[in-house]
């Protein structure tokens, strides 16, 4: 399955994305900084996979989707040798190998802790990109307060991270780049 297909599957489904230009500036850096695989917490419908794939096409990614559902899709639907998926809450995962590049589109209450967790299992000149940095876009509902409180704490968190070059691109919705000092 196509990347347009997969954008149209999620939209009709309401399963969040990546925002075109969101997609286009993290293309661009794996390309750019030549890496070569990727951990994705978080594979919703594959779109993001499909698409870093799409524009760089010896990636190799691994990607966690708690949800069976979508992870049914993705195995189902999407067949490249360089996307493994597997369903698996990115809590519990043991991993055994690190990355040139570890993408955070999981759980956005849980952001620091999946930060703690996997940035050990990134290569030593790897990154850490977090998309959704700013919730721009939530919707507002009793949970949505807590929730933007918590992305306040976690952007703090990068912030004051001493080991760490943090960017924080105001792009759509934001994207945090992270690169060990």
């Amino acid at each position: 399955m196509d990347v347009k297909n997969i954008k149209k599957i999620s939209i009709e489904n309401k399963i969040p994305i990546l925002r075109d230009q969101s997609a286009d500036f993290i293309a661009k850096i794996l390309i750019e900084k030549n890496i070569n695989s990727i951990l994705e917490i978080g594979s919703g419908m594959g779109y993001s996979s499909v698409f870093f794939l799409s524009r760089k096409p010896d990636l190799k990614i691994v990607s966690i989707e708690k949800d069976k559902d979508r992870w049914s899709f993705c195995s189902e639907n999407i067949k490249n040798k360089n996307i493994t998926f597997i369903n698996e809450c990115a809590f519990s995962f043991l991993i055994n190998q690190k990355y040139d590049c570890i993408f955070l589109d999981g759980p956005k209450s849980k952001q620091k802790e999946l930060f703690e967790k996997y940035s050990e299992f990134l290569n030593e000149d790897g990154y850490i990109i977090i998309d959704n940095i700013f919730l721009k876009f939530i919707k507002q509902t009793k949970n949505s307060k807590s929730l933007l409180k918590k992305s306040e704490d976690f952007k703090l968190y990068l912030n004051e991270l001493t080991k760490w070059e943090v960017s924080i691109i105001d792009i759509e919705d934001g994207i945090a780049i992270c690169k060990r000092k």
